[in-house]
């Protein structure tokens, strides 16, 4: 997806709401525990200078037409890809972004902008998107909460460039063979036995608007297996995969590019996270049609 950087920076404030429940580890055989409260992960991350803070979704928002059901992914690091990438399967068969359509019954997870209403949406047109729709407004399958949404531009700044040691609190890396964007809640502990590298550390800096490593392949800072990112997770981490972007009915660079739609508008663009192993865009605009992922989060009361 081509992104367009932007710098304006400028703290927002959310809707706060609160959702308890009993833990609701995942249930398939075969499958590593994850620590979550119907949906929620358990780490706590600023998103503005007012003291606002948000809980993460257990993963990124998936939706299955023919059942007209959302859901989040079971493990943080589940994506969808293509024919043949990606590691998400229904009744043993791939699922496929680029099969998206009104009676698929696979699960996509790449969206057009504010297709919360529409997520098959996939016309090439900017203004069939205009109106924003939010993901969250919608019936989660694995959690009864309400109140979910997702960040805007300035909040997702904040995240990663404006909280009290944002620099230490995320990085680039891999989870299980994937890659993607680590982050930490705001009183991160690193569990007995593992590691963590800010990649702020490993040579990627900040630019005044977003985060650069032209020398590296940064998804080598931090490698987790998947027993090791269940206790990293458990800490309250959270991991945005490396899942591609669909126009139309391609789909691209999975496992290369990080592209997330995040919730402020720009006429016919809107804002996003976007990355790959050079760099970190946190505050990026790019065309509505576009498909990316949607990473719901909950306000704390």
């Amino acid at each position: 997806m081509q992104w367009v950087m932007a710098a304006t920076l400028v703290c927002g404030a959310g809707i706060f709401s609160s959702c308890s429940s009993d833990d609701n580890p995942a249930s398939e055989p075969g499958t590593t525990p994850i620590t979550w409260r119907d949906g929620v992960m358990l780490g706590r991350f600023s998103v503005n200078a007012n003291g606002g803070q948000v809980q993460f979704s257990q993963g990124n928002l998936q939706y299955q037409a023919s059942t007209h059901t959302w859901r989040f992914a079971q493990h943080q690091y589940d994506v969808v890809g293509d024919a043949t990438t990606g590691n998400v399967y229904e009744n043993g068969v791939k699922s496929n972004n680029e099969a998206i359509g009104s009676d698929y019954d696979g699960w996509i997870d790449l969206f057009g902008w504010g297709t919360g209403s529409t997520p098959t949406l996939s016309v090439t047109d900017s203004q069939q998107y205009l109106t924003y729709h939010e993901w969250g407004n919608n019936k989660i399958q694995n959690s009864s909460c309400a109140g979910w949404r997702t960040l805007t531009n300035d909040e997702y700044v904040y995240l990663v460039h404006g909280r009290a040691n944002a620099a230490a609190l995320f990085g680039l890396g891999s989870v299980n063979g994937v890659n993607g964007i680590i982050l930490l809640p705001d009183n991160w502990s690193i569990p007995a036995g593992l590691s963590f590298t800010a990649s702020t550390t490993r040579g990627l800096e900040w630019n005044g608007t977003s985060y650069f490593n032209e020398q590296a392949d940064n998804f080598t800072h931090n490698t987790y297996t998947e027993a090791e990112w269940a206790q990293m997770e458990s800490a309250g981490a959270v991991f945005q995969p490396a899942a591609g972007y669909r126009e139309g009915t391609q789909v691209f660079s999975v496992g290369r590019v990080i592209d997330y739609w995040l919730a402020t508008q720009n006429g016919q663009t809107a804002g996003g996270v976007s990355g790959s192993s050079k760099h970190l865009h946190p505050h990026s605009y790019g065309d509505l049609y576009y498909g990316d992922c949607v990473r719901l989060v909950k306000d704390i009361k």
